[in-house]
């Protein structure tokens, strides 16, 4: 298959997908005012790694393949069933999860668990109660939360 084939099949099949996800109402949220209720919520991060040739021509007869990959995020907001509520839009790989989080500020109901790893160390929504995992310490059994 070539890439201009590869690339058709995915624009084709990407829309049939966001067609579909929308019709069952399965389409993760992208306005921060109509998330759902739930006792508890996580808050995470979702990184993707774009893959890319950088051709160099080094002389007149050779050329030089230089792999590059880029990096582009996403923050989301799930339930304890694993269905994605919210989800931001996408940022550069290098931009930090609560910097995300500070410039698409989300009103969550009160009175929840917002469950967020360390990565947004410093983001406290109001009205929430946040935790964030422990790590095990070494050499001890883990403990229930």
């Amino acid at each position: 298959m070539t890439q201009p084939q590869c690339n058709d099949w995915i624009h084709l099949l990407s829309d049939i997908l966001f067609k579909t996800l929308k019709s069952l109402g399965e389409l993760p949220d992208r306005n921060s005012l109509r998330i759902e209720p739930a006792a508890k919520m996580f808050c995470s991060t979702v990184l993707n790694v774009l893959y890319r040739d950088r051709w160099i021509k080094t002389d007149k007869n050779s050329v030089t393949v230089v792999k590059k990959t880029h990096n582009v995020k996403n923050n989301l907001i799930c339930n304890e069933k694993k269905r994605i509520l919210w989800l931001s839009r996408t940022f550069d790989g290098s931009v930090h999860d609560k910097k995300i989080a500070d410039e698409q500020p989300l009103r969550f109901p009160a009175g929840i668990t917002l469950w967020q790893d360390t990565g947004f160390l410093g983001h406290n929504p109001e009205n929430v109660t946040v935790k964030m995992p422990k790590k095990k310490p070494k050499g001890k059994e883990e403990q229930k939360q």
